[in-house]
Parts: structure tokens; sequence; C-alpha cells
């Protein structure tokens, strides 16, 4: 049995639908071709696709519409052959996750591919640890000194709170431990713990890092 990503092809386009699942094939994964949303609707009754490729502009749908009803459970990727600013945003405001502008460059839909399923499989992962260890009281901090009970005191102390908290002290001490077992204490413990390493964050990147930004910012 195929254990092969499954990546479904909506397009009335029927020669760009059937290119499109070729190279598709050809990069490693399984696709499967549909050309309106009656036919799409009918599949998905009975499959369940790693990500969609949808077109914009289907015979008997807005393909922008559809996105709510299907980012629920897939990732979808955007196709449009007006290439505009607009266009995208809609797409990306609706729930899609990236847009390709027809003609479809291989090259760059591989990318994209890769990268929306590289990102699916590590959300799995996160969740399938999360759900793990959900409920569990699991300690990072161990031991029993003087010292180490009056830092738990003052994690107790602070997690509960919406106070932003300054960790000092010095190199391998575990000042990372302990903003770990704050976020795991405090009422965000269900929520990422993201880590950021500002001593090698560039000061013109900075705001960007933290914050994000918009495609074609710094061109």
């Amino acid at each position: 049995m195929s254990t092969a990503k499954q990546i479904l092809v909506i397009d009335d386009d029927r020669v760009l639908n059937k290119i499109l699942v070729q190279q598709i094939i050809e990069m490693g994964y399984s696709a499967v071709g549909k050309l309106n949303w009656r036919e799409a609707k009918t599949w998905l009754q009975k499959n369940d696709p790693d990500l969609i490729l949808l077109d914009q502009k289907l015979p008997d749908v807005s393909g922008v519409s559809l996105i709510p009803e299907l980012s629920i459970n897939y990732p979808v990727v955007m196709l449009t052959a007006f290439g505009g600013v607009r266009q995208a945003v809609d797409s990306i405001h609706a729930g899609a996750v990236d847009y390709q502008t027809k003609p479809i460059d291989p090259e760059e839909l591989e990318l994209v591919i890769k990268r929306v399923l590289d990102k699916q499989v590590l959300l799995y992962n996160f969740e399938h640890y999360r759900g793990k260890t959900q409920g569990k009281d699991i300690k990072l901090l161990v031991g029993h000194s003087k010292g180490l009970a009056t830092v738990e005191k003052l994690i107790d102390a602070v997690a509960p709170s919406e106070m932003t908290v300054l960790i000092q002290g010095e190199s391998g001490v575990g000042k990372e431990l302990v903003a770990q077992e704050l976020h795991q204490r405090s009422e965000r413990a269900q929520e990422n713990f993201v880590t950021l390493d500002c001593c090698t964050l560039q000061e013109t990147l900075f705001e960007s890092e933290l914050f994000g930004h918009e495609r074609g910012a710094f061109t």
C-alpha cells in the first residue's frame, strides 16, 4: 500500500489539470485531478488528501469561497491566472496557506508543496506530543535544595499572572528551564512555547522576526 502524500488538484482546465497531476506524481507524491467542485466534493466524501491545489475560478463555484470550509481540514494552495495582489491577499485572508500564479512553475510548486507538507508533519508531531503530555504533571526542575525551592515559589507566584518576567542568572544555571516551567504552569500551557535567541538576531530584522512581514516587503 502506497504511503505517498496525496494531493488533490481542482482545476477546470483539463490540460493544465492533467499536467499538474503528472508533475506532482513525478515529484514522488500521489495526485488526483478533478475539474469542478461537484466532482471534488464527491471525491472528498471518501478520501482525505494531505493538500489541495484549488483554482480560483471554477465553473460551478468561486474557489476563494471554498477556502474557509476546506482549510479547516486541509491546507489549501490557491491557483490563480490573474496574478494580482488583491486575489492573492483575498485567498490568504480566507485561509489558504499559499498561492501560485499561472502558468505554474514546476520547481516553485514543488518547493511550496514540500514546505506545506513539512509544516503539516511538524504540526501533527506537536499535537501528538501535546496530547501525550496534556494533564500530566511533568516537572522540568528536579531537586530539593533551598535555592531551588525558592525558585519554585517564585514560579508559582508569577505563573498565573499576565506580568512580563525577566529571568537572570549565570550561563548554564537553567534560565530556559525556568522559562519553560513558567509556561507549563501558566494559563497558556496548551499554547506553543517559542524560543528566540536575541544574540544572533540582526537589529534590522528584529521586528520582522518577532511579528512577521508581508511578501515582497524587502524588495
